[in-house]
């Protein structure tokens, strides 16, 4: 398996993100009636429900290393797109009144040499979302950088094994 590969099957394997991602706590996929679904992979139109670290926990982190209940969050979020062919995700956050509404892009691209780049964006939309960037803007953004370092960690970690 090479770094896209593995990276993308890193960031669509919800199970494991307590072992490597600080700010990504949970991931769970569940039904319109929050029950934990057994497939534990993003399908389109499953919703999803986040616990989140804002700011991040500090790296290295594994399952047993426990959240901040301070900075600890969470999203409903529904998965739209699905490629693993690209190595890409997306999810998007719907508010009931749609003053806040996000999207969320992640995807792994091999760029040869046994290197792969790793993109992540959200994208904040509705009436709050000045507010948000104001108020947790840079929280977040060291959350997103602390994703990629946690996943860029585990994939050296896997390519030295």
């Amino acid at each position: 398996m090479d770094g896209t590969d593995f990276g993308s099957s890193c960031q669509t394997d919800f199970a494991n993100y307590p072992t490597w991602n600080p700010f990504v706590r949970a991931a769970i996929v569940i039904s319109p009636l929050n029950l934990t679904l057994p497939e534990q992979r993003p399908v389109e139109g499953e919703r999803l429900f986040l616990r989140l670290q804002i700011p991040p926990l500090p790296l290295p982190v594994d399952q047993n290393t426990p959240d901040n209940p301070l900075n600890t969050q969470v999203a409903y979020e529904n998965i739209t797109h699905v490629q693993p062919e690209l190595g890409r995700v997306a999810w998007k956050y719907y508010s009931p009144d749609g003053v806040l509404d996000a999207v969320r892009w992640s995807a792994i691209t091999d760029v040869g040499n046994g290197r792969v780049v790793y993109e992540s964006r959200e994208v904040y939309l509705g009436l709050l979302a000045p507010t948000l960037q104001v108020t947790m803007g840079e929280s977040l953004q060291k959350s997103f950088d602390a994703q990629g370092k946690g996943l860029k960690l585990l994939i050296e970690k896997a390519a030295k094994m």
